[in-house]
């Protein structure tokens, strides 16, 4: 697939991993980092797994500060207060 298809793969690497990391999924910054590398060569990979690693976190903290905000609002009332 990665000959075939090479943007279509690398988009589909990215939008695993960042979803693992927005999710916080355990070894979703480690293991994909390193398969990037892999698959695609250092400086690709590298290039790649940045690129998935920056959407992923952001995504995190979207969904935390508009999607769950009530529901971490309530679970951590007395450390906000």
């Amino acid at each position: 697939l990665w000959n075939a298809h090479p943007a279509a793969f690398v988009a589909g690497f990215v939008a695993l991993q960042a979803t693992a990391l927005a999710l916080c999924l355990p070894g979703a910054v480690l293991v994909p980092t390193l398969a990037a590398g892999a698959i695609f060569g250092p400086a690709i990979g590298g290039a790649v797994a940045l690129s998935a690693i920056t959407l992923g976190h952001s995504l995190g903290f979207l969904l935390a500060r508009h999607v769950f905000r009530d529901l971490l609002a309530k679970r951590f009332r007395d450390q906000i207060d």
